[in-house]
């Protein structure tokens, strides 16, 4: 079964607890703006919905552990997987994301680089050391949006009560 997180972020968001620390969706930035400007404890208010399976994931798929996201960029032959930022991390204590509120992980732009000699293959990296980043910009989809009924809908079971859903 999946379930959803929510974690904190300082980017404007479609989600956000007011003064009250119930939760608010609205696709009117407006609306959110007033609550955040009424709100003291701002650092908190803007949220991003995470949903999470037990489906196994792999590499370049982003995962969810202890209030934190991460990419997977490679395993190891002892059950650790690599992130990003070079850390090894369990893989039994991750959830991997299927959908999500946070436009990051929703597009990435990278660099297609048809001018690679170096390997005869197209290149995906963000920078290439052989062609110095010359190619062209692409936008790769991540990961889905949750739905607009899903978040209302997670929203209200929240602010009911069932802070786990």
């Amino acid at each position: 079964m999946n379930n959803f997180v929510l974690i904190p972020t300082e980017k404007e968001t479609q989600v956000i607890f007011n003064i009250d620390n119930r939760l608010i969706y609205s696709d009117n930035p407006k609306v959110l703006r007033a609550h955040y400007d009424n709100w003291s404890d701002t650092k908190n208010a803007y949220q991003n919905l995470y949903e999470l399976s037990d489906e196994e994931f792999k590499e370049g798929d982003h995962v969810y552990k202890d209030g934190r996201v991460f990419k997977v960029d490679g395993f190891q032959d002892d059950g650790l997987f690599i992130t990003s930022g070079k850390l090894a991390i369990g893989k039994y204590f991750c959830k991997k994301i299927i959908s999500t509120t946070d436009d990051s992980l929703i597009k990435e732009i990278r660099m297609l680089c048809k001018n690679c000699k170096g390997s005869g293959n197209e290149c995906w990296h963000i920078r290439c050391k052989t062609c110095n980043g010359t190619g062209t910009r692409i936008i790769i989809e991540n990961i889905p949006l949750i739905s607009k009924e899903t978040v209302e809908k997670f929203v209200k079971e929240y602010n009911n009560g069932h802070k786990h859903y």
